[in-house]
């Protein structure tokens, strides 16, 4: 199995290509591209030009020896309300980050679902539903056009009475493989492990759920109550410091999971956190132990 990193915190410190060059000296096979980390609004996958720096930055990656493992799109905030009031800037964004990925070589783009904002639990479930098979139906004829696929994600909300992170948009197996399956042949599915714990479902029992839909991965780690984006098997406190009911990630189980399904993508982190506490110079050295970190989990697996 190989291993995969996001570019976020290096390419907000170094720059897209120092952060692509670092990962790949860290020991990571493939990327998670940080899209995001540019501006959505005048950003430079938002204006003319942006396939020449795709270009540029597939040549960089070349030359370190890593690959575009996914890209994970830039996304509206607050989701759904931020799409509404500029539709045609955001559904520009989605059809260059599918350009961007063709460019790249990338099979797979994460493009967040648009999530309502008094969309908790259960609540506007069909109302939520049917906006996001309008928004990622825009998005199929040029998934047809450069055979990319877009990889819905697990999302989260906060139930704002209760101060506590709670379901939302596809938080279930059911909803994401439903969605995935009624759009067709260009989406698939990416399972965020920390997410899991924070919504209610163990990781395995989703693998299990998403089957030959999932072939996308962001794997982190967290306490149990926020969605801490933390290195696996560093999430939680010691037991004799922590009180309260465990929800922990069960790390044996998961990789079980991923090998009982036949699952033929990457091991991708997006443990920021953990790197971004690090004075910027011991980046390089924090990453290195992700990649050992990750390579651990993917022996794991190839065992």
């Amino acid at each position: 199995m190989k291993i995969s990193s996001t570019t976020s915190v290096l390419a907000r410190k170094f720059g897209d290509e120092k952060a692509i060059v670092m990962l790949a000296k860290a020991g990571f096979d493939a990327m998670d591209y940080s899209m995001f980390v540019h501006k959505a609004e005048d950003g430079v996958f938002t204006n003319k030009g942006f396939d020449k720096y795709a270009e540029k930055l597939k040549t960089v990656a070349d030359a370190a020896g890593i690959e575009f493992g996914q890209l994970h799109a830039q996304m509206p905030s607050p989701s759904y309300p931020a799409y509404m009031e500029n539709q045609k800037l955001w559904d520009m964004l989605a059809v260059n980050s599918i350009i961007s990925a063709a460019i790249m070589n990338c099979p797979y783009v994460v493009i967040h679902p648009l999530i309502m904002l008094d969309r908790i639990y259960d609540q506007k479930y069909q109302e939520n539903y049917d906006a996001n098979l309008e928004y990622y139906g825009k998005m199929v004829p040029y998934l047809k056009e450069y055979g990319v696929k877009v990889a819905i994600e697990n999302m989260w909300h906060h139930d704002f009475e209760k101060d506590v992170i709670c379901p939302s948009v596809c938080s279930t197996s059911d909803e994401m493989k439903k969605l995935a399956k009624e759009l067709g042949d260009g989406f698939v599915t990416c399972l965020d492990v920390g997410h899991c714990i924070l919504t209610g479902e163990t990781p395995e029992d989703m693998v299990y759920s998403l089957g030959d839909t999932l072939k996308v991965l962001h794997v982190h780690d967290n306490d149990g109550r926020d969605d801490n984006h933390d290195i696996p098997y560093n999430g939680f406190p010691t037991p004799m410091e922590f009180k309260g009911p465990e929800r922990r990630i069960n790390w044996d189980a998961f990789i079980k999971a991923l090998k009982d399904i036949n699952y033929t993508g990457t091991l991708s982190l997006e443990a920021d956190s953990f790197l971004s506490r690090f004075p910027m110079e011991l980046y390089e050295d924090a990453s290195l132990f992700m990649a050992k970190v990750a390579r651990h989990l993917a022996d794991k697996f190839d065992k």
